[in-house]
């Protein structure tokens, strides 16, 4: 019993060695976490005194009614002799070799050993009220209800390892599952922990994406005032082009109207000078017929 106490404390010791590595890093100074962490010790081990002494009073409920019956199998087996001897020292070593299996075959163990006890005390019982048709009557009254007694024993030992058992399934279960109060506290916080984380990634991602539109906004705009800009820079250039050509255009007309203008003039000049030759030689010519 102590050496499998004390492997089942090094295995719960185990346990808590993986739990405590597998959960993470405590926040908050190192007072509170001494503190957090001392008041976890002593819950675990009031909850293992607590399983400790439902086991032991299991097991004692279970000792003794086996004691009980081991004693009443070992009187009759003593008072008994031939084929109840044989069953009942029969029973015993079947039940002592399957009890190690399971808490059902022992619970079925002890119903066996107070089962042949009842039967091996049924012919000593007639055999001391002297035999007759009534003694074996009485005897089989008797060992009716001695089996029926049995049955009863056998069923509420039956109920309590199944009770025991389950308790210690769950506890088992419970325990390898972490599902004790502390850590399904740290689980609610390392939940809470990771929304939290996720929420943040998420805003974070959000205000880097409106970041990204708004550069972007801004860069269409820019560059749209840049292709508004080019666009009017574009037909100033076009229109003061118009304007140059234009003012070409006029010059070259004007000079083209100088042109006209001297080459008239020069037309009037060598006119004028036909005409004062012409008068000279008309002149000339009355003088010559006048001498």
């Amino acid at each position: 019993m102590k050496t499998e106490e004390t492997e089942t404390e090094e295995t719960e010791t185990e346990e808590r060695e993986r739990q405590r590595q597998r959960r993470p890093r405590q926040t908050g100074s190192v007072k509170e976490r001494e503190t957090h962490t001392q008041t976890e010790r002593q819950r675990q081990r009031d909850r293992e005194t607590e399983r400790q002494r439902d086991r032991g009073s299991s097991s004692s409920s279970s000792s003794s009614s086996s004691s009980s019956s081991s004693s009443s199998s070992s009187s009759s087996s003593s008072s008994s002799s031939g084929n109840g001897s044989s069953s009942s020292s029969s029973g015993n070593s079947r039940c002592s070799s399957n009890s190690s299996s399971s808490n059902d075959s022992s619970s079925n163990c002890i119903a066996a050993r107070i089962a042949a006890a009842a039967i091996a005390a049924a012919p000593p019982i007639a055999a001391t009220a002297g035999g007759g048709p009534a003694a074996t009557v009485a005897a089989a009254v008797a060992a009716a209800a001695i089996a029926a007694a049995a049955t009863a024993a056998a069923a509420i030992a039956a109920a309590t390892l199944r009770e025991t058992s389950k308790e210690e399934y769950k506890g088992d279960r419970s325990k390898a599952r972490g599902d004790s109060t502390e850590s399904r506290g740290d689980r609610r916080r390392q939940d809470r922990e990771k929304r939290q984380k996720k929420k943040r990634q998420k805003e974070k991602r959000q205000n880097e994406k409106r970041q990204r539109q708004k550069k972007k906004r801004q860069r269409q705009k820019k560059k749209k005032r840049q292709n508004k800009e080019g666009k009017r820079q574009s037909k100033e250039r076009k229109r003061q082009k118009e304007k140059r050509q234009r003012q070409k255009e006029k010059r070259q007309r004007q000079k083209e109207k100088r042109q006209r203008r001297k080459e008239k003039r020069q037309r009037q000049k060598k006119k004028r000078q036909r005409q004062k030759e012409k008068r000279q030689r008309q002149k000339k010519k009355r003088q010559r017929q006048k001498e």
